[in-house]
């Protein structure tokens, strides 16, 4: 486990300063699956999070393997991250959510569609959530929305939220990770993926 000062002094740099390395490209499609997780035995918010943690550990970061196996239709997406409700406005009608977010091209979009309705239904049969829904395929940079830069911000936004995803899922203790050079609707998602708090 690292030290304080080593944890207190870690910092994610993801600038708006033009000189980043962004690896996403331009016009991909989008694929998410909403998930509801169920409320656990007490409904403050710390056990609603530790509910969507648990879920995400025990269930979400196995995909971490197929999506590092370019054999793997998941390993052939161009960008996979989450993002985390605990407020029904989100999703009417839905409770703790958990939306995981595929982005590529159609055809690979396509090939997943029946791993991902596969998985989930398994883990509703297992009563690991209580239920999914497929949502339609969307143009990712065509609906990144003004407050996150909107469409000429895609790639970089998907960039960023799939490292914060990545890094919840990989376990890292991330409490006191802060980042820098981002808008504070960035750093929002980036609590929000992280620690379940916005």
């Amino acid at each position: 486990m690292p030290s304080a000062a080593s944890r207190t002094s870690r910092c994610i740099s993801f600038g708006n300063t033009g000189s980043e390395q962004v690896s996403t490209p331009t016009g991909l499609r989008c694929r998410s699956w909403i998930v509801e997780v169920p409320e656990p035995g007490r409904t403050d918010p710390a056990a609603r999070i530790a509910a969507q943690d648990g879920y995400l550990r025990d269930y979400v970061a196995p995909w971490c393997t197929n999506l590092d196996d370019p054999s793997h239709p998941f390993g052939q997406v161009t960008s996979f991250h989450f993002m985390r409700y605990l407020d029904p406005t989100h999703f009417p009608g839905w409770a703790i959510t958990v939306e995981v977010r595929f982005l590529g091209t159609t055809t690979t979009l396509t090939a997943i569609q029946d791993e991902v309705d596969g998985r989930l239904a398994a883990q509703k049969h297992a009563k690991a959530i209580t239920k999914f829904e497929d949502r339609s395929e969307s143009d990712w940079d065509a609906n990144v929305l003004p407050e996150y830069g909107g469409p000429r911000a895609g790639p970089a936004f998907a960039d960023f939220l799939g490292a914060a995803s990545r890094l919840t899922l990989d376990g890292k203790r991330l409490g006191l990770v802060t980042v820098a050079n981002v808008a504070e609707s960035w750093a929002h998602c980036f609590r929000l993926i992280t620690t379940g708090r916005g």
